[in-house]
């Protein structure tokens, strides 16, 4: 008995066996406009898949590990560092245009569903309830809509637009297509090209270069947020606009002793 994770890495001829111990955990760090260091902004155990508010003031995560419980938990707290606040039981994806609802998803029983969390008074609201294993999902800014990651059975995953009124979710990619939907759900950035909800055939997106992880839209009309890897362990975070132009937006600092995850919200 161990109070960590074993890991068996041989077994030898007399029966030894080599193994090895991990301690780990996962924490978030990050800053609001005006900042001039990354704060920890983590609560318990395994602090994750972090979501910023339109304005960036409000940070949602997801509490996994011992700490958010076998449903893992959605987390709400200020980007100043103040307390955090459990929402309810799932795991956090988005964030609505005026901070009043959570979508989050529902893990058990499978497939997982999509669900509202109200961020203040009020009761969770189920969105979807079908044969489709849900996953990362996104409010549209008409606020009528959610487009979600997901696959039906015998199916590859895909986007789908989901109206938030009730009824079938609509595919808006072909099947093995994802990625990150732009705020009005009309594009789709996905392995260094541009699909359109509409259908046709995809483009390049300007600019795009090997090692680039496009992280989401910025604000600027078909721009992107992308982070490639640096030899320090540090990220670089560039805005990539619409006439591929890089411009660095922050440089992402490695802990010490630690490595830098494949979450990252910006806003």
């Amino acid at each position: 008995r161990v109070t960590g994770n074993l890991h068996l890495g041989d077994v030898g001829a007399d029966g030894s066996v080599l193994i090895w111990d991990e301690n780990s955990r996962i924490g978030l760090t990050g800053r609001m406009r005006g900042d001039t260091k990354d704060r920890d902004l983590s609560w318990l155990d395994w602090s994750d898949a972090p979501v910023l508010s339109a304005d960036g003031k409000t940070l949602l995560f997801t509490e996994q590990g011992d700490g958010g419980g076998p449903e893992y938990s959605v987390y709400l707290r200020n980007m100043d560092g103040s307390p955090a606040v459990r929402l309810g039981p799932g795991m956090v994806t988005d964030i609505s245009q005026d901070g009043k609802w959570v979508l989050t998803m529902r893990l058990n029983p499978a497939p997982a569903q999509l669900v509202l969390l109200p961020t203040g008074a009020g009761d969770a609201k189920p969105v979807t309830n079908d044969a489709i294993a849900h996953s990362f999902s996104w409010f549209t800014t008409d606020g009528a809509h959610v487009v979600f990651d997901g696959f039906e059975p015998g199916h590859q995953p895909r986007l789908y637009l989901q109206p938030l009124s009730g009824g079938a979710p609509k595919p808006i990619t072909p099947e093995g297509v994802t990625g990150i939907p732009s705020p009005d759900g009309a594009l789709a950035a996905f392995r260094g090209k541009i699909y359109s909800a509409d259908g046709g055939a995809p483009r390049p997106i300007p600019g795009i270069e090997p090692g680039d992880r496009i992280v989401g839209w910025a604000s600027q009309p078909n721009s992107l947020f992308v982070v490639r890897g640096l030899d320090s362990g540090n990220y670089q975070l560039f805005l990539l606009d619409a006439a591929g132009r890089r411009t660095p937006a922050h440089e992402l600092e490695r802990v010490p002793g630690s490595t830098l995850g494949q979450w990252f919200a910006t806003t």
